[in-house]
């Protein structure tokens, strides 16, 4: 891979708790634990790095399809 040079290719970011449930991380207030809020505060500390990550093209499909998951007890 070429990320050193700035080429990202086949990798996408995600997000870890999804966005269709933006509803349920203010109920929860997952909020409340963001420390590095998003660039533009008006799109809502979902969207922070902190509910992200980097996968492969591939990857993220899985993660979307809840073929891999993550459990946070481990």
């Amino acid at each position: 891979m070429l990320a050193h040079a700035g080429r990202w290719r086949c990798f996408e970011a995600a997000h870890v708790f999804p966005l269709a449930y933006q509803g349920k991380w203010k109920e929860y207030k997952f909020d409340e634990l963001i420390e590095f809020p998003p660039a533009i505060e008006s799109h809502g500390s979902i969207n922070s790095v902190q509910n992200g990550m980097l996968l492969s093209g591939n990857m993220h499909t899985f993660f979307d399809a809840n073929e891999v998951t993550i459990n946070p007890d481990v």
